[in-house]
């Protein structure tokens, strides 16, 4: 009793310093990957705020950030304040956490081996990384863990409440992101894999007529996958309307198809084959170290931790088959990973104990169990126990060994939060307090839009991604988009009040020859093209990070009132000092005054509008003026007045500032 009741208090403490972090995470931190913008503006378009859907995600995250955006917006906050939104993720990763780790003690039983698994391999580097943000990642590994072991629970009791609710999990899962549809995929695989070619057990009934029933309810498992995919083809064909509306029901699905089997990767930078090995430790170091027997010891054990083992390998192998890579794309696996550790630190304990390592496996998961429980041995009736509590008997000669064990399985998980190692749990989940996580850099780069009231229009943009990478360097080396906070053209249309015909591409070859624009735009311009983690093994800076400038500008208007003589007024009342010089090409009149001493790019255009006409201007130096082509004396004489167009820098990100701020070179 009093080993179960320390458990316990180990269990709350847990749990409640995941959760707290979770919802310090949710207040604080205010950045957002790509992705988490596209799910927010799924949100708006289901609001009716959006004018389309962006096919690329899953309909599922972004009906349910719905409210948090009416929140948003009823709130009057910035279309990216996003901790409205990070709220409701927290909800959704502590389920994750807490519903991960009961269906884990539900099936292995509860003990300190399942608490330890679940602390190694669950709340690792990767979790604490992507917990911050709105991430497609995390919760779907405990729909995984729900498939695998509902799948597992209807071919032992073909109940039919169980198959319902597989059809709605299969469902689930590629309605928040597409890949998921791979679930079904392992889990029909892996029950297959089990009816044809398991090993015999002791007690198994290798009739005819039972191998002919157990098809019969993998029929039944099949036709629940059939049921997910059809409801998933239902609510993909009505919402895809949104970003296809001029195809019809089943062409928007195989177009999505197409694009995600055949054209999504090739419109990204190369993904390495080896980044999840390379990053293994991300996953947890225990279990990097105990999954090996992991896979071994489950595959001798009950069906269910043979399921696991199968499910764990087939998952692997599908998700390098995809062209596009990411250290995060294996997070789902994390529950599974957990049930692997199970059976390998069983082994180890029973192993210390001088028993058979496959005794007493199945003894606190009685559903799964398929053999006759062996008879507990009559020398010490706790020896069985697989809560091992902490303190053992002097009489015990592997008392010793079995510390030993613990020490060692309490010091890797340790190791992984030590602030040295280049995947410190601890170092990453502290992250929520830098300011480059508490603030929004996208957000304060767009702020002059916000200032104006979103009245300037329309805005002429040089870029595919903005880019807003972290000050230090990512800790995931060779995966390309890892603390990498990107934003894209259509954020601008989704998430502001700013309509498709607002955000004009532009070529920046032609932006000198502009002859005239809306007097109330703006240009957005880049110097290097998006910013992306170097795909080598060891950790570099970001291509480009330093060198990458990106500016925003407002146009602006300045009209000039002509006075006979040499001192001209600006319609505010500021002098200017007028004269006139001469090119090759023609007069020149020359401007000065301190109202001319604005911040302006040498690369953007201006020109000055007389009469319909317009001639271009250039700084001769700061607040010194030159209009070629316009007769200073003519202009005095005939009382002209006229503008001058030009776009003002409003506000700069400058990459390389960042990085010197923070020290790195």
């Amino acid at each position: 009793m009093a080993g179960s009741r320390n458990l316990q208090r180990l269990e709350v403490a847990t749990f409640a310093l995941l959760f707290g972090w979770l919802l310090a995470a949710a207040l604080l931190v205010g950045v957002d990957y790509y992705d988490g913008y596209d799910a927010t503006s799924n949100a708006r378009y289901f609001l009716g705020r959006a004018e389309s859907y962006i096919a690329t995600r899953g309909p599922l995250f972004g009906a349910l950030l719905v409210p948090s955006q009416w929140l948003q917006e009823q709130l009057g906050l910035h279309p990216l304040e996003v901790r409205v939104h990070h709220l409701v993720f927290a909800f959704l990763h502590g389920a994750y956490l807490l519903g991960s780790y009961v269906l884990l003690r539900r099936h292995f039983g509860r003990s300190y081996v399942t608490w330890l698994a679940f602390v190694a391999a669950v709340p690792t580097f990767v979790f604490f990384t992507y917990a911050r943000t709105i991430s497609h990642d995390l919760f779907p590994g405990l729909l995984f863990l729900g498939l695998l072991l509902g799948a597992r629970s209807f071919m032992e009791r073909n109940r039919r409440s169980t198959w319902w609710v597989l059809v709605l999990l299969g469902a689930a899962a590629p309605l928040i992101k597409h890949t998921y549809a791979l679930f079904w995929i392992v889990i029909l695989a892996v029950e297959a894999t089990l009816l044809f070619f398991e090993p015999a057990q002791d007690g198994d009934d290798r009739s005819h007529s039972d191998r002919s029933g157990r098809l019969r309810v993998f029929g039944g498992l099949a036709l629940a996958a059939l049921g997910s995919g059809v409801l998933t083809v239902a609510v993909l064909g009505v919402v895809l309307s949104g970003a296809y509306p001029e195809l019809g029901f089943f062409d928007r699905i195989a177009q999505q198809v197409r694009f995600l089997m055949f054209e999504a990767g090739e419109q990204t930078s190369t993904q390495p084959l080896w980044v999840y090995l390379r990053n293994a430790p991300a996953f947890g170091v225990l279990p990097w170290v105990l999954v090996p027997l992991g896979l071994f010891t489950a595959w001798r054990g009950s069906r269910l931790q043979r399921a696991f083992a199968l499910a764990w390998i087939l998952c692997v192998v599908l998700i390098h088959a995809f062209s596009l890579r990411q250290v995060r794309y294996l997070a789902f696996l994390a529950p599974v990973t957990a049930g692997l550790l199970i059976p390998a630190l069983e082994a180890i304990f029973s192993r210390l104990r001088g028993l058979n390592p496959g005794s007493g496996s199945e003894s606190e998961a009685e559903p799964e169990s398929e053999a006759e429980p062996e008879p507990e041995p009559e020398s010490d009736p706790e020896s069985e126990s697989k809560s091992y509590p902490e303190s053992e008997s002097e009489s015990d000669p592997h008392g010793r060994s079995r510390r030993i064990v613990w020490v060692t399985a309490a010091l890797l998980v340790l190791a992984a939060w030590l602030p040295g190692t280049p995947y410190s749990i601890g170092m990453e989940a502290a992250r929520i307090l830098g300011p480059a996580y508490r603030e929004n850099a996208a957000r304060r780069f767009l702020e002059p839009l916000s200032r104006s009231g979103y009245e300037v229009r329309p805005i002429f943009v040089n870029w595919g991604l903005l880019s807003f990478p972290a000050p230090e360097n990512a800790a995931l080396a060779g995966d390309i988009y890892h603390e990498i906070y990107h934003l894209g053209p259509h954020h601008l249309v989704d998430l502001f009040p700013y309509t498709q015909e607002d955000v004009v591409p532009f070529d920046p070859a032609a932006l000198t020859g502009w002859q005239d624009w809306p007097t109330r735009s703006a240009l957005i311009t880049t110097t290097h093209g998006p910013v992306f983690n170097e795909t080598t093994w060891e950790r570099q800076p970001p291509r480009n990070r330093a060198e990458q400038t990106q500016s925003l500008f407002l146009a602006q208007t300045l009209s000039i009132q002509t006075r006979p003589g040499s001192v001209w007024t600006t319609a505010g009342g500021s002098h200017l000092d007028v004269s006139a010089s001469s090119s090759s090409s023609g007069p020149v009149l020359v401007l000065e005054g301190s109202d001319l001493n604005l911040e302006i790019h040498p690369a953007t255009p201006m020109r000055a509008v007389v009469e319909g006409r317009s001639f271009p201007v250039r700084i001769l130096s700061p607040g010194r003026w030159g209009i070629a082509g316009l007769d200073a004396a003519r202009l005095a004489r005939s009382g002209i007045d006229f503008e001058i167009r030009f776009f003002e820098t409003a506000n700069v990100h400058r990459n390389g500032d960042t990085d010197r701020r923070s020290g790195i070179h």
